[in-house]
């Protein structure tokens, strides 16, 4: 494990000392518990983006796709109408 060193601002620490005596936890156990915490916030946030991102890009393919579809249909309606073949 790594050690750091952390200064905060002193209504912060009374919060953090009054919250983590109450857990019966001691001060490093519970900056531990928060620094966890924070960071599977940070990763759910960033997986959260790279979501978004990718139904965005799902979103514009099957805009083309539908695009693409609607093109052949009109050019097999075309091609119908053209020859005089009835659908059956």
């Amino acid at each position: 494990m790594k050690t750091i060193s952390l200064k905060m601002p002193e209504d912060i620490y009374k919060k953090v000392e009054k919250y983590r005596k109450s857990m019966n936890k001691n001060r490093s156990s519970y900056v531990m518990e928060a620094v966890v915490e924070y960071t599977r916030k940070k990763e759910r946030e960033e997986l959260e983006e790279q979501l978004r991102e990718a139904a965005k890009k799902t979103a514009q393919q099957y805009g083309k796709i539908k695009d693409e579809l609607r093109e052949w249909d009109n050019t097999i309606f075309d091609y119908e109408k053209h020859y005089g073949i009835e659908k059956e």
